[in-house]
């Protein structure tokens, strides 16, 4: 995408934290509760 282009980047952009969030909530939807930090959850933590 090339830089003068926002509008296309501004809906990647977008998108790709719409699917970020989506995922984080299935997967946490579909595991049982732990008491420890996972690798997803250390993910989480950089950001």
């Amino acid at each position: 995408i090339p830089p003068s282009n926002t509008q296309g980047r501004l809906q990647i952009t977008c998108t790709l934290l719409l699917t970020s969030v989506t995922f984080r909530w299935v997967v946490n939807k579909s595991l049982p509760p732990i008491s420890y930090l996972t690798a997803l959850d250390g993910n989480k933590n950089k950001c």
